[in-house]
């Protein structure tokens, strides 16, 4: 029988897309609204925006928690390998027929976007799919070194990671991300194995390190905006350290929750990854804010404009989400299908 997964780490995926999509409407809007360019309109369109990294840390965190489903060497690289192969295929599958879709309907793209959409990997396009990637792929040997340090260890290592994340600042790029991937995952198995320590810690204690890191995230926005970084780019400092420590407070209220179990809650969750995929294939992401959703339309929309993007993040959700369900189970009816003729 197949066991059912604990909705309340199913539910924070969720709530982990949904910080990411929400994210990206505000970084749209940025794009496509007209604006006046002050320090106070870059803080008001820029609040969501910072919200994306934290959410993408979280599946780095979950996936270190789980870390331990099995003790065996061998299952757990052949765990990782099918894991890779999977996320990689999926990858490539929503990536190519995102991009014959939009050959079809509004004509051939440039070479430059079809090799992009052919080669997603190569092109840096899915930072957060190729550092999973390569997370995984070396997931089975990670374990063994979480499995052999000790509290004191375990714990600097982390802070090793975490002033790490200082230079990441001055510099972005893909090691930069993983630094931040593998801080997420080993932080992920350090809370569960050290799960008494991290009890001490009142949820209080947490809830208020949440409000002070976003209070200086919005601090940072405005200092990078008074300095003269772009609006588009005035977020830049409130990624990796604060992202991180806002996603681990996130993380650990959500495992503090009482655990329980939905299946419609998981069967949501279970299309999240395609809910990336699909809003930020290159060719689609125009397409999804300017033909779609239409986001022009809500500029002048004031103290809606949160409850609007929290709204429309959902509904991108659900609808990204259903369509992999479905292409999900048309993909399994039709592999059985060809099972059953070859074993006639």
């Amino acid at each position: 029988m197949k066991k059912i997964r604990d909705s309340r780490f199913e539910l924070l995926r969720i709530v982990a897309m949904l910080l990411i999509v929400a994210s990206h409407f505000s970084a749209q809007s940025v794009i496509y609204w007209s604006h006046s360019n002050t320090l106070l309109e870059t803080i008001k369109l820029m609040y969501f925006d910072i919200l994306g990294q934290p959410g993408a840390i979280v599946f780095f965190i979950i996936s270190g928690y789980f870390a331990f489903q099995s003790d065996d060497f061998s299952k757990q690289k052949e765990k990782a390998k099918n894991q890779v192969k999977k996320t990689w295929s999926k990858t490539w599958f929503y990536s190519v027929s995102i991009l014959v879709l939009v050959w079809l309907i509004f004509g051939r793209p440039g070479l430059k976007q079809i090799a992009m959409a052919v080669l997603p990997f190569s092109f840096n396009e899915y930072w957060f799919i190729s550092c999973y990637l390569i997370l995984i792929a070396v997931s089975p040997w990670l374990n063994k070194l979480i499995k052999t340090m000790q509290y004191n260890e375990f714990r600097n290592l982390l802070v090793v990671l975490f002033i790490l994340m200082f230079p990441a600042l001055l510099n972005g790029g893909i090691i930069n991300n993983l630094v931040l991937a593998f801080a997420g995952y080993l932080s992920g198995a350090f809370i569960k194995r050290f799960k008494d320590r991290i009890d001490n810690i009142s949820s209080k204690t947490i809830v208020w390190t949440m409000i002070g890191v976003y209070v200086l995230m919005l601090i940072s926005v405005a200092c990078a905006k008074i300095i003269g970084i772009s609006m588009y780019h005035s977020g830049h400092f409130t990624h990796f350290p604060l992202s991180y420590i806002l996603a681990l407070c996130i993380f650990i209220l959500f495992s503090r929750m009482k655990p329980f179990k939905n299946k419609t809650i998981n069967l949501l969750a279970s299309g999240a990854f395609a809910v990336y995929l699909i809003t930020v294939q290159p060719l689609m992401v125009p397409i999804l804010w300017n033909n779609i959703v239409h986001i022009k339309i809500y500029q002048n929309m004031g103290i809606l404009i949160p409850f609007i993007t929290i709204l429309i993040s959902v509904i991108i959700y659900i609808c990204c989400a259903l369509l992999d369900i479905v292409l999900v189970r048309i993909y399994r009816s039709v592999k059985m299908m060809f099972r059953g003729a070859r074993s006639i």
